[in-house]
């Protein structure tokens, strides 16, 4: 190592541990949690070099070697993004390691030269209010809009060739929900319980904006105070490769709302699909309403039922985790009763005692009907 750098490492040790102190003395303001990532679509930013909100890199970066934040790849605004602006990631080559291009929702911190080294992670940190995202929903997927032109991978170690290790050259989306604490990733074996659910796309190489999306997988139960930690990287591997540039836009949350299963009297309603709205099933409202079940897709969704009996319908509202904060995150499936049948039978008034009469506009008969058509059990029959 160079005294240029020796010099600055160990200045920036030591200035790095003095703002560790001033930091650890902060308390964080406390912020609302949040449904979707605030400037999840990058249009807000101070300058070219520094968005206003919601994500960090390594302009605010703690840890021993913090000081030499400036030496690392600062996120760039670029104009020509999915939807207006965008931001570009990449990695650079600083001579003495390389340095991946970093993201987050959290605080980097800056523990070692060595890129892999552990001490070397983004993090939830709660001592500061910019440094940390308190998260309200329990999503069921996130999306985002990606290029990726891909660099030069570094050349392996003799240990890594005999490990059979290989470098793909690719970027990573990585959203992690935890429970309230100063969670890092990568994560600590220490902390696994507070995990609640990640999700995360490995975005490949592509010229042209594309769509990467990621369900999450619930490892824990949603928490009253939970927060979120959003990493984007040029590489899943730290110190991989050098010249990556990963561009990213848009990125969402998904709170899906519908149906996964839809059953009338124990067997599947013809024609189901998560998509479709209407359906119409064999029966009268008032007698067979109670046959319909259904599951819910979506992991915080809730499902509510309403009944029309003028129309013979049944309604199953099906609304997303956000529907608080999004009025459109439903979904209305109407179960229209066909109690209609393919033959007209008769029957003698005599016999209608012990049976279910109505007339055709809906009304239930008492006593014995007049000759005529009415509905009998649910079937369309003539009383004589």
């Amino acid at each position: 190592m160079n005294k240029f750098y020796t010099l600055l490492l160990l200045s920036g040790a030591a200035l790095s541990m003095n703002a560790q102190q001033v930091k650890g003395s902060e308390s964080a303001d406390v912020k609302d949690a949040v449904y979707q990532i605030p400037n999840s679509d990058f249009e807000n930013w101070a300058s070219d070099k520094a968005l206003t909100d919601g994500w960090h890199s390594f302009e605010s970066a703690t840890g021993m070697f913090a000081s030499l934040a400036f030496l690392s790849p600062t996120p760039a605004m670029i104009e020509d993004g999915f939807e207006g602006k965008a931001i570009r990631l990449v990695s650079k080559d600083l001579g003495l390691a390389i340095a991946n291009g970093n993201l987050t929702t959290g605080t980097i911190n800056m523990g070692s030269t060595t890129p892999t080294d552990k001490s070397n992670y983004n993090y939830t940190n709660l001592k500061k209010s910019d440094g940390n995202l308190p998260f309200a929903g329990i999503p069921d997927a996130f999306e985002v809009y990606a290029r990726f032109k891909p660099g030069t991978a570094r050349d392996l170690t003799d240990e890594e060739k005999a490990n059979g290790t290989e470098i793909k050259l690719q970027g990573r989306v990585q959203l992690i929900i935890h429970n309230e604490g100063a969670y890092q990733d990568p994560e600590l074996e220490k902390q696994a319980s507070m995990k609640i659910a990640s999700a995360n796309v490995l975005i490949t190489e592509a010229t042209d904006w594309t769509k990467f999306t990621g369900e999450f997988n619930y490892v824990g139960e949603p928490s009253a105070k939970q927060y979120m930690l959003a990493s984007a990287t040029t590489n899943p591997i730290p110190g991989a490769s050098k010249d990556d540039q990963l561009d990213l836009d848009n990125v969402k949350l998904i709170y899906w709302h519908a149906l996964s299963e839809l059953t009338f009297d124990g067997k599947a309603v013809e024609g189901f699909n998560a998509d479709k709205t209407e359906y119409t099933v064999k029966g009268n409202l008032a007698d067979d309403s109670n046959k319909i079940a259904y599951k819910v897709k979506g992991k915080g969704a809730n499902a509510s039922t309403s009944v029309d009996p003028e129309n013979n319908v049944l309604k199953i509202t099906v609304e997303g985790n956000d529907i608080s904060v999004n009025a459109d995150s439903k979904t209305v499936y109407t179960i229209h009763f066909d109690n209609t049948s393919t033959g007209i039978g008769s029957i003698s008034a005599n016999e209608t005692k012990n049976h279910k009469v109505y007339t055709l506009g809906g009304v239930r008969v008492n006593g014995k009907p007049a000759a005529g058509l009415y509905i009998v059990d649910g079937k369309k029959l003539i009383v004589k």
